[in-house]
């Protein structure tokens, strides 16, 4: 394959990628989700779960656990972070790929204000960081919350 024919795929690979991306979000915003049970959890958290919401309690730097649908709020504030989605696409073996095609969609909830993040980080006006610990792209996700 010469260096032509390889830029050409690259770069409709990447114009895929962009157009799933873009609908992937614009049919995401159509769907409304109904709220999911809490699940349990496990020894890392020690959240509270609110009987009327599938939301947990969670205080700055403690690790907890969250399922598509479910939301976590920081303790004495008005800070949400709720789990949109999963994404699960690895590159194949023995490809080149212009992402790797995992991904936590979530967003966070500062004093009312949305912030969605499905890769990258959060812009430098959120006050807080939110880390990833440990997920399996598909199911949950744990995450961290600190303020900056």
């Amino acid at each position: 394959m010469n260096q032509k024919e390889s830029l050409s795929i690259t770069i409709v690979l990447g114009i895929v990628l962009v157009a799933g991306i873009v609908g992937y979000l614009v049919f995401d915003q159509r769907t409304t989700t109904s709220p999911v049970p809490t699940s349990t959890p496990t020894p890392a958290q020690t959240p509270t779960t609110n009987p009327d919401f599938s939301t947990i309690t969670v205080s700055l730097g403690q690790e907890f656990t969250l399922k598509k649908g479910e939301t976590a709020r920081v303790k004495d504030s008005d800070v949400f972070l709720r789990v949109k989605d999963f994404i699960y696409s690895p590159c194949p073996r023995d490809s080149q790929c212009i992402w790797n095609g995992m991904a936590v969609i979530y967003e966070i909830s500062v004093e009312g204000k949305i912030y969605n993040v499905s890769t990258g980080s959060l812009p430098q006006e959120v006050p807080y960081d939110v880390f990833i610990k440990n997920t399996n792209y598909k199911t949950y996700a744990t995450f961290v919350i600190n303020a900056r």
